[in-house]
């Protein structure tokens, strides 16, 4: 999880793409494998920082269970990492809303 996020946050500065926070925040979301993302919509976070956190803590509390999940999400089947570009976090909160 902490790779796919590292290249995540390179490939927003390579790519510059100028969006909304809340489409970025989406965007990583959506990239995570199923199981971790519909615990973490459950959860409030209010920058990418606070997304990749409870990612990492999903996935680990989930491998602890005796649930662990054979494939991140992150990777396509060749092996290489599908990152879209978005913006670090600003400093105003956002909250998921369903």
């Amino acid at each position: 999880m902490e790779e796919y996020t590292r290249e995540f946050e390179q490939c927003l500065l390579k790519c510059d793409l100028r969006e909304d926070e809340t489409q970025t925040l989406v965007r990583y979301l959506t990239s995570l494998d199923d199981q971790v993302a519909h615990v973490i919509e459950l959860l409030p976070y209010s920058c990418l920082d606070d997304l990749s956190s409870l990612a990492y803590k999903v996935k680990q509390q989930r491998k602890a269970k005796g649930k662990g999940i054979v494939s991140d999400g992150d990777q396509a089947p060749n092996g290489q990492v599908n990152v879209p570009s978005i913006q670090p976090c600003q400093e105003k909160s956002l909250r998921h809303k369903n």
